[in-house]
């Protein structure tokens, strides 16, 4: 699933009309807990739910490396952001 501008598209694959399905949502690429602005949690939240916690994410909003994974690039990606780094999230 992909969230780009408001709009989460999911592949066929998962689509139960075996076409792709977009879905207006409000995503904020970056909110891993959904409280409407990224910062610190959401990064401390995203490393929890790679080492195994048992916390509850956003996956689509988490994945603002966009490679389709969740993973320590996507931790690295939000923290640079927080920092003042010149990057996008998607």
């Amino acid at each position: 699933m992909t969230c780009l501008a408001g709009i989460l598209t999911m592949p066929s694959r998962l689509a139960s009309s075996g076409e792709n399905k977009k879905e207006n949502i409000d995503c904020l690429p970056g909110d891993v807990n959904g409280d409407g602005q990224v910062d610190l949690i959401d990064v401390i939240l995203l490393a929890r739910y790679l080492a195994g916690w048992d916390v509850v994410i956003d996956e689509v909003a988490a994945d603002v490396y966009r490679d389709g994974e969740l993973n320590l690039k996507d931790v690295v990606i939000l923290r640079r952001f927080l920092a003042g780094w010149d990057v996008t999230l998607q």
